[in-house]
């Protein structure tokens, strides 16, 4: 009987034991993303990087392709004399396994009226190491460009934007954009569409009006993204009637 029960005794630790491993394996990943100090041509700049992702890696793959993003910049600066170089990044999007993170790079050679800046966006799947393409966040055969494009129509005409070149829609390749709480945030580079006084040009696209041609798995983040953003309100809401 003593045997009988320490049999069962055990089967409950084993079972209770695979269900834990199962569940932290299927818990959505949050990615900690932290700045560490780099120097590009005798400058101290600050950098993202990735940390305590649980798998090694999955984490080094993504460092890799922010440390890429790192070599190219301090490519292009090397060739430049007297130039000061800023760099900032902010973290738009991190759950449910997804995080979407821009840098701004700042170069200003020192004869220069102003400073040129560049934004650079990457979303990755802190649980894969994928690093996603705009195709990539919508469900196979949906006419995504063409439902953006509409939208980005709409925005054109009631935001009044003055042109400096023709805008021909979503690019074939290499489609620049973001992830926020809210919405897909399309963008271009400084002079590429619009006078450098308008900054980045974006169009924020939300995501009730893509909710049926994305992929689940950004359904699901988006779903998270808001549950967070609507408490983190409600949080506030709370502190500013107690103060």
């Amino acid at each position: 009987m003593r045997k009988l029960v320490l049999f069962f005794t055990m089967a409950l630790l084993l079972a209770a034991g695979w269900y834990h491993v199962k569940s932290v394996k299927n818990k959505p990943i949050y990615a900690n993303v932290l700045p560490y100090e780099v120097k590009i041509a005798d400058q101290a700049l600050f950098w993202p990087t990735i940390q305590e992702l649980p798998d090694y890696d999955v984490q080094k793959r993504l460092n890799n392709t922010l440390q890429e993003e790192l070599d190219r910049l301090a490519g292009d600066a090397g060739q430049m004399q007297k130039t000061t170089i800023r760099t900032e990044y902010l973290v738009h999007f991190n759950t449910a396994n997804i995080l979407s993170l821009t840098i701004t790079e700042s170069l200003f050679p020192e004869q220069a009226a102003h400073p040129m800046a560049f934004l650079k966006a990457f979303t990755m799947n802190a649980r894969t190491g994928q690093t996603y393409q705009l195709p990539d966040l919508f469900k196979s055969g949906s006419d995504y460009k063409a439902r953006i494009n509409g939208l980005i129509q709409q925005q054109m005409i009631t935001r009044g934007i003055t042109f400096i070149a023709p805008y021909n829609g979503l690019k074939e390749t290499g489609q620049e954009f973001y992830l926020s709480a809210k919405a897909v945030i399309v963008f271009y580079q400084i002079y590429e569409y619009t006078p450098y006084v308008y900054g980045f040009l974006k169009f924020e696209i939300p995501y009730e009006q893509l909710a049926d041609i994305l992929k689940p798995e950004f359904g699901q983040a988006v779903l998270s993204a808001q549950i967070n953003l609507n408490k983190a309100r409600s949080e506030l809401g709370k502190s500013s009637n107690i103060n």
